[in-house]
């Protein structure tokens, strides 16, 4: 029941249609940054076309106890507005690895391909109005950093690719930062390497090792305000002139100027999800929601797991055993959580034990974190469409599982699948909820296609 091939269309055809592509462009080349965000973005509905279904208004039940596009967030930090930008693009030109064959394409801000250009490349890594900096492979498969200088003319960028440098050869190489001077990247070994390369000096400094998976909280996915960054523009978040990168052990902030890293909170191995709105940083740690204070640099507790599972329970009128997060997103001011609820259920018929499964979206508004709701417009909608599918394990323990299922945000936009069975095939239907209007719309599997 979960159409793999489908929902990769589906995630492309987001991408595209939903997160508003073809932005205008930024003015100038930067990192994501936050600290207060210029304007708040206006929340889209649903999708143009197909069934609508009107949500009644209705505040639901509440527990007192929360194509490729140009740049797409404005950001003030200390008086001086800086543009949130893609890595891979600068004031004029875009740019994307061919992955039909050995090249770079050269697009401009609206998306407007200019050229193909014959290079051996694997992966464009970062670029500047200086220069586009990209990763190959050598005879013994290693990869190898080369970066190419622009001549910015009239007709956009032009590449000097005849005095192309090689920077650094090595086993697997990621660039999640970039200056003029220097950049942070990583190499991968046996354990993860995070590194500061001086550019002028050629010098190699170690920041980060012994840890497994250092990794970047990257942008792309994630919310600035009410607005969810598309792949597309994906770049390492930065707050407060900080890089944020997370291990199996702790989520790290990382002075690139210095090089000094520091410990926000542990980790472990659990899923970490984040949101930026009017410059916080909120974490989703696992089943527990964080805040980090840019005065102490450390990440507070904002709900507890336990207090999650007890306010849910209750609204769900279920005694709810465990939960696993899914994403959370943000709208007018509201965060948007996705769980999914376990608990146990002895069946009528039989006496059996069965252990239940669903998803539920619930919300809070981010100055009230103690103030929980559930989306009643949507659940209730979900409980009318679908069902629960009772299945045996091989052990032979019971598992009740709704038919529908949370799928993705989308810009404004919660989606669940319904899946169902008809003349012995397996189909799928989209249900877009609203997160601002709480309007319902349906979208059939091969509606989508279509478009």
């Amino acid at each position: 029941m979960e159409h793999q091939g489908f929902k990769v269309f589906f995630m492309m055809l987001a991408v595209i249609f939903l997160y508003g592509c073809a932005n205008a462009p930024a003015s100038s080349t930067g990192t994501y940054t936050a600290g207060g965000i210029v304007g708040e973005s206006t929340v889209n509905g649903g999708a143009a076309s197909g069934r609508s279904v009107s949500g009644e208004t209705i505040s639901g039940n509440a527990i007192t106890g929360e194509a490729i596009s140009g740049s797409i967030a404005s950001v003030k930090e200390d008086g001086f507005q800086k543009n949130g930008k893609s890595r891979y693009e600068n004031d004029d030109n875009r740019y994307k690895e061919n992955e039909e064959f050995d090249g770079l394409i050269q697009y401009r801000l609206d998306g407007t391909k200019v050229r193909e250009i014959e290079l051996r490349i694997d992966c464009v890594q970062w670029v500047s109005n200086d220069w586009i900096y990209y990763t190959s492979w050598d005879e013994e498969y290693q990869d190898a950093l080369y970066r190419i200088p622009i001549e910015k003319t009239k007709k956009g960028d032009r590449l000097l690719t005849d005095r192309r440098e090689k920077i650094w050869k090595a086993s697997g190489i990621d660039i999640y930062y970039a200056t003029s001077s220097y950049l942070i990247l990583e190499q991968e070994s046996d354990d993860a390497e995070l590194y500061k390369y001086d550019l002028k000096t050629k010098k190699k400094t170690k920041l980060m090792a012994g840890e497994e998976d250092v990794s970047p909280l990257s942008m792309a996915g994630h919310f600035v305000g009410d607005t969810q960054v598309p792949d597309c523009q994906d770049r390492t978040l930065m707050l407060d002139g900080e890089l944020f990168f997370e291990t199996y052990k702790n989520l790290y902030r990382l002075d690139p100027e210095t090089g000094k890293i520091a410990a926000v909170c542990a980790t472990g191995e659990k899923y970490v999800d984040f949101a930026l709105y009017r410059g916080e940083l909120y974490l989703l740690r696992d089943n527990e929601l964080y805040h980090f204070d840019r005065k102490s640099k450390k990440a507070e507790i904002f709900i507890s797991e336990e207090r999650l599972i007890h306010q849910l329970g209750k609204l769900e009128s279920k005694e709810i055993t465990k939960l696993i997060s899914e994403e959370m997103a943000l709208a007018r001011g509201r965060m948007y959580l996705v769980f999914r609820l376990q608990w146990r259920q002895e069946e009528r018929e039989t006496g059996r034990d069965v252990l239940y499964q669903r998803d539920g979206l619930f919300s809070m508004q981010i100055t009230e974190p103690g103030r929980i709701s559930r989306e009643d417009v949507l659940m209730d909608y979900l409980d009318k469409k679908g069902k629960y599918e009772t299945t045996a394990s091989r052990a032979g323990e019971l598992r009740a599982e709704h038919t529908c299922s949370f799928d993705e945000y989308t810009e404004g936009t919660a989606c669940f699948e319904y899946c169902y069975k008809k003349k012995g095939k397996e189909y799928s239907q989209y249900i877009f909820y609203d997160l601002t209007t709480k309007e319902i719309e349906e979208r059939d599997e091969d509606e989508l296609v279509s478009e």
